[in-house]
């Protein structure tokens, strides 16, 4: 991570109130950087490794637990991992002061995250691990996975299947600017074509 302040978090933006992210109403923070490079990502504005809003885990922390109404946090990217040691930092506040649970996308899959530096101390960090790239030619758009390939991992007994099922695969948020934000998995880049 080209972060100047390498204990501080490089954050993309924070989604302080999602349903389409994990069980129940969730804060959804996403990371910037990314260096996997994956055909058609999702969050491609997440892969320059520029600086954006930097919040240290503490303050990152405040942040999300003055949000009353959510039951956890989502952490995706860019690609998390890439900021480990702040991200485990601020998982450890979040578990250890607060009953939020943890869901956690990742372009990698589980055993490369267990074989990584610090690996095995964000996963004992985690509710739900989403892991793997996502892949176009095998698009899921359901229950957390934007592509089949990808695996729902329940690392801490806290959650099951049924636990992720929801009516919505998506959310359009419409800004006060005017500005457009798509979360979730169905494909709208495709429309009107």
């Amino acid at each position: 991570m080209k972060n100047s302040r390498e204990q501080d978090l490089n954050i993309h933006g924070i989604l302080p109130d999602t349903t389409v992210n994990g069980p129940g109403r969730r804060c959804l923070i996403m990371l910037q950087g990314c260096d996997r490079n994956c055909p058609d990502c999702f969050n491609p504005d997440t892969h320059p490794f520029e600086m954006r809003t930097v919040f240290s885990p503490h303050e990152l922390f405040k942040r999300v637990a003055a949000l009353e109404w959510i039951k956890g946090i989502t952490v995706s990217g860019g690609e998390p991992v890439l900021q480990i040691r702040p991200l485990i930092t601020f998982l450890k506040l979040v578990t250890e002061k607060s009953p939020l649970s943890v869901v956690l996308f990742r372009g990698l899959t589980l055993d490369a995250i267990e074989n990584r530096p610090f690996g095995p101390q964000l996963l004992a960090l985690l509710d739900i691990l989403i892991d793997g790239p996502f892949v176009r030619e095998m698009t899921a758009n359901n229950s957390l996975r934007g592509s089949s390939n990808q695996k729902i991992c329940f690392l801490s007994g806290r959650y099951g299947f049924d636990d992720i099922k929801t009516d919505a695969d998506s959310e359009i948020i419409i800004k006060p600017g005017g500005e457009i934000l798509i979360t979730g998995f169905n494909d709208f880049r495709d429309c009107g074509k």
